[in-house]
């Protein structure tokens, strides 16, 4: 379930991969890296916390990772998060 993603410069739209300078323009993408790195480690502990049954905490997660990089995989993450959450929270509260 990973996030197969081909990443391009927002300046010119060339294709880029672990590259701090963009090939064709020189646009400095250190801070966008940043960025799809930091959404990439919120989605790995969404889903940890999905198989550890703590699913408020992994609809958290995974809701904070699609406001830094929306992907497909991430929307279907909150989704699935948030029902499971609903559905635990349902069953501690009795509802």
């Amino acid at each position: 379930m990973g996030d197969m993603t081909t990443f391009n410069c927002p300046v010119c739209k060339a294709p880029f991969r672990n590259q701090v300078e963009c090939p064709r323009c020189g646009t400095d993408l250190s801070k966008l890296m940043l960025i799809i790195a930091s959404s990439h480690q919120l989605r790995s502990r969404a889903r940890t916390a999905l198989l550890e049954r703590r699913y408020v905490e992994a609809a958290r997660f995974a809701r904070e990772a699609q406001r830094l990089h929306n992907t497909e995989v991430g929307q279907k993450m909150v989704v699935a998060a948030g029902v499971l959450s609903m559905v635990h929270v349902a069953e501690i509260t009795g509802r």
